[in-house]
C-alpha cells in the first residue's frame, strides 16, 4: 500500500469514526435538528456534500450539539474549506470537551493536527498605521483579519477590503493555494475628502417665527427705486427744473412781448409792470432749477455713499436643532 492509499484510508476510517461517534446520542436532540442530521448524513452517504454542509449546519442551529459539529466540519473539509473545517473541529474540542465527550474531543483534535500542514494562511500588513483599520473577507472567509498575523483562511480566490474611519475602502483579489503562505500589503489607503461646510442658515423673508431656512442668501442692498425717501426727493428736483424751464420759457415769451409793444409801437404805459413781471419769473425760474437741482445731486450722492445699517438676523429652531445667524451689510 502507497502513501496516498493510505491516507485516504486514514481518512475514511476518520469520517466512519466522526459518524458513528455523532450517531451516538442523535436521539437527545429534538425531533427538528434530528431530522436535519440524519439528511445531511444521507446527504454525505450520495456524496452530495454541499447540500449535506447545509443541513447540519441547520441542525446544529437549533441543537449546538459537538457531534453535529464535527460532522459539519468534516463536511466542509470534503468541500476543500481546510481553513473553515478547522475552525469547526476546534469549536468542536472545546463543546465535546465542556461535555465531558472524550472520544469526541480526542477525534476533533486527530482531525486538528491532520489540517495544521494544509493550512492556507494570509497576512495583511500596512505600510502606515491607521487608526481603527479593518480587513474583512467579502467571501465569508474568517471574518476580521488582524494586521500582522497569519490567518487561516480557504483555498481559492478572495476579495478583501480595507476600511478605516475616514478613509477611502480599499479593494484586492487574492487568490491562495492550499498550504500557501501569503503576505498582502496595502499599498495606498487613501483619505476621504473633507465635506464643504455647511452654508450658514438663516431666516428666509416672511417665515413664519422659528423656522430656519437654510441655504437662503444673504439679503443684497437695495436697489435706487427701492429706497423711498432718495426716489421722492430725486423726483421733487426733476419736477423743480422742469418747473423752472417753464417759467423760463413764460419770462422769454413775456419779454418778447414787451419788446414788441413797448419799442416797436407807440409805447406802452404798463412798462414797469412787464419789466417786474419777467424779472419774477427769471429768479423763480433760476431758484428752481438751483433747488431742483440740489435735490437730484442730494438724492443721487446719497444713494451712492450712504450705507445702510447692518442687519443681524437670528433663528433658532429648537426641533431641529438648528441656529442660524446672517450680517447682511
Amino acid at each position: 500500500m502507497n502513501t496516498g492509499d493510505a491516507r485516504r484510508l486514514a481518512f475514511a476510517t476518520s469520517l466512519a469514526g466522526l459518524l458513528t461517534l455523532a450517531g451516538a446520542t442523535a436521539g437527545a436532540v429534538p425531533p427538528a435538528a434530528q431530522a436535519l442530521f440524519r439528511d445531511g448524513r444521507r446527504l454525505m452517504a450520495e456524496g452530495k456534500v454541499s447540500e449535506a454542509c447545509a443541513q447540519f449546519a441547520a441542525s446544529y442551529a437549533l441543537e449546538p450539539a459537538s457531534g453535529t459539529l464535527l460532522n459539519l466540519a468534516l463536511c466542509h473539509e470534503k468541500e476543500g474549506k481546510t481553513a473553515t473545517a478547522w475552525g469547526e473541529y476546534r469549536a468542536a474540542a472545546r463543546l465535546a470537551s465542556e461535555q465531558d465527550r472524550r472520544d469526541r474531543t480526542a477525534a476533533a483534535e486527530e482531525r486538528i493536527a491532520a489540517l495544521e500542514p494544509k493550512l492556507a494562511r494570509v497576512t495583511v500588513v500596512a505600510p502606515t498605521e491607521v487608526p481603527d483599520l479593518k480587513v474583512t473577507d467579502d467571501d465569508g472567509g474568517p471574518g476580521a483579519l488582524n494586521l500582522g498575523t497569519a490567518v487561516p483562511i480557504d483555498p481559492g480566490v478572495h476579495h478583501l477590503r480595507v476600511s478605516a474611519p475616514g478613509y477611502r475602502v480599499w479593494l484586492t483579489k487574492v487568490e491562495i493555494a492550499a498550504g500557501e503562505q501569503r503576505t498582502v500589503e496595502i499599498a495606498n489607503i487613501e483619505r476621504e475628502p473633507l465635506p464643504s461646510p455647511a452654508p450658514i442658515a438663516v431666516t428666509s423673508p416672511g417665515a413664519p417665527a422659528g423656522l430656519v431656512a437654510s441655504n437662503a442668501a444673504i439679503p443684497s442692498a437695495p436697489s435706487f427705486w427701492q429706497r423711498p425717501a432718495d426716489v421722492y426727493v430725486a423726483a421733487g428736483g426733476g419736477f423743480l427744473l422742469l418747473s423752472g424751464t417753464v417759467l423760463w420759457g413764460v419770462a422769454y415769451g413775456e419779454f418778447h412781448s414787451a419788446k414788441s409793444a413797448c419799442n416797436d409801437g407807440a409805447g406802452c404805459s404798463d412798462y414797469d409792470h412787464r419789466v417786474s413781471v419777467i424779472h419774477t419769473l427769471q429768479g423763480v425760474a433760476i431758484g428752481a432749477w438751483v433747488v431742483g437741482g440740489v435735490a437730484v445731486l442730494a438724492s443721487g450722492l446719497h444713494y451712492k455713499f450712504r450705507k445702510a445699517p447692518p442687519r443681524l438676523q437670528v433663528a433658532v429652531d429648537p426641533g431641529h436643532r438648528q441656529f442660524g445667524i446672517s450680517y447682511a451689510f
